[in-house]
């Protein structure tokens, strides 16, 4: 759980020695979503460049939701320090 948890902050920008969110896909949840979609891996595989960004900035907008959210409830710190750690 804690690794899933590491891998949606290090997606929000979280990551110790980060500088903050982004459209980055060079690993964590982003890349997870897009392998369980079908959309990852590279090469021809059928999926418009338009369907890619739909489902990035669907990624990414459901990224921010979650930290804005941690961060109402008061945990997005807490998350932070438990993935530095």
């Amino acid at each position: 759980e804690l690794e899933n948890v590491r891998s949606q902050v290090a997606a929000m920008g979280g990551a110790p020695g980060g500088s903050g969110g982004g459209s980055e896909s060079g690993g964590g949840i982003v890349d997870s979503i897009k392998g369980a979609l079908g959309l990852g891996g590279g090469g021809d595989d059928g999926v418009s460049e338009e369907e890619l960004d739909a489902a990035e900035r669907l990624v990414q907008e459901y990224a921010d939701e979650l930290q804005a959210h941690l961060e109402d409830v008061g945990k997005w710190e807490q998350v932070r320090v438990a993935y530095a750690e």
